[in-house]
C-alpha cells in the first residue's frame, strides 16, 4: 500500500488577510496589490509547511498568474512540475474585465504527471482540473460557487464527471456557508464520502468547513488542518492510502 500526500490550499491571492472583518475592511487592496513584504513573508510560510509536511500534489487555489513564477522560484525545489490556469471561462466575463485574467487555480508535483483542465457549464468559476495520481486515483480540484443555487449545478456537474472513475477525490473550497448538509446529496447520489468536516474559515477564528475533499467510499483518506494563518483559509493535508 502506497501513501499519497496532498496540500490543499486557498491562499487567497498571497493578499495574507486571516478573514477577520477588520482585514477585509483595511486590506481588501492586497486582493489586487499585495505588498512584495507580505508576498515574501507568506512565500517562506509556505515553503515550511511544504517542507515539514512533504506533500506529493499541492494544490493551489486563488493565485495571480504573477505570484505563480515566485513561488515557483522560491519554494521547495522539489516541486519542477506545476500547470496554473485562469479560473473564469476564457471567452467570458474575463474578456469584459481583464483584471480576471491574472485569476488562478493550479497545482504543483513532484514529478510529471497527467492531467487535464476544462471548463463546466456553471457559475462564475468554472476551471476544473483532473489529475491522475496514479491510473488508480483521479483528483479534482475546483472552487465552487458562492450562491447556493449555481453550487447546486456545479455538484451535478462534478459528479458527472466523477462518475466516470472508479477512485476519485473532489477537494476544494466547496463555499458551503450554510453547512455539510448542503453536500447530502452529492455524498449520497454517487457514493462520495465526506473526507473531513474541521472548520478552515476564517482563518483567525474558524467555524465554517469549506476546504473540503470528498471521496469514492472505498478509499482511505485521512485529513489534518495545519493551524496556519497566512491566509483566509487554513491549509489542509489529505493522506490517501491506495
Amino acid at each position: 500500500m502506497r501513501t499519497y500526500k496532498i496540500l490543499l490550499f486557498n491562499i487567497g491571492y498571497f493578499s495574507g488577510l486571516d478573514g477577520s472583518w477588520f482585514d477585509y475592511l483595511f486590506k481588501f487592496y492586497r486582493y489586487i496589490f499585495p505588498p512584495k513584504k507580505v508576498i515574501n513573508k507568506i512565500t517562506v510560510d509556505l515553503n515550511r509547511i511544504i517542507t515539514t509536511e512533504k506533500p506529493d500534489i499541492i494544490c493551489l487555489i486563488e493565485i495571480q498568474k504573477k505570484q505563480i513564477k515566485h513561488i515557483i522560484n522560491r519554494l521547495n525545489n522539489d516541486y519542477k512540475f506545476y500547470d496554473f490556469e485562469m479560473k473564469y471561462l476564457p471567452n467570458g466575463l474575463a474578456e469584459v474585465f481583464p483584471i480576471l485574467k491574472n485569476y488562478c487555480n493550479g497545482f504543483m508535483a513532484k514529478e510529471k504527471i497527467n492531467f487535464k483542465k476544462f471548463f463546466i457549464k456553471n457559475g462564475f468559476k468554472r476551471l476544473v482540473y483532473e489529475i491522475e495520481i496514479e491510473e488508480k486515483l483521479k483528483v479534482l480540484l475546483f472552487h465552487f460557487a458562492l450562491g447556493k443555487d449555481v453550487r447546486a449545478k456545479q455538484f451535478l456537474e462534478i459528479k458527472e464527471i466523477a462518475k466516470n472513475h472508479h477512485n476519485t477525490i473532489v477537494c476544494g473550497d466547496f463555499n458551503i456557508f450554510k453547512g455539510i448538509p448542503e453536500l447530502n446529496h452529492l455524498l449520497e447520489s454517487y457514493n462520495f464520502k465526506l473526507c473531513q468536516k474541521t472548520p478552515t474559515f476564517p482563518a483567525h477564528n474558524p467555524k465554517k468547513a469549506i476546504d473540503l475533499a470528498v471521496a469514492s467510499k472505498n478509499l482511505q483518506v485521512k485529513s489534518k488542518i495545519i493551524p496556519s494563518q497566512i491566509s483566509d483559509h487554513l491549509p489542509v493535508i489529505l493522506e490517501v492510502y491506495i
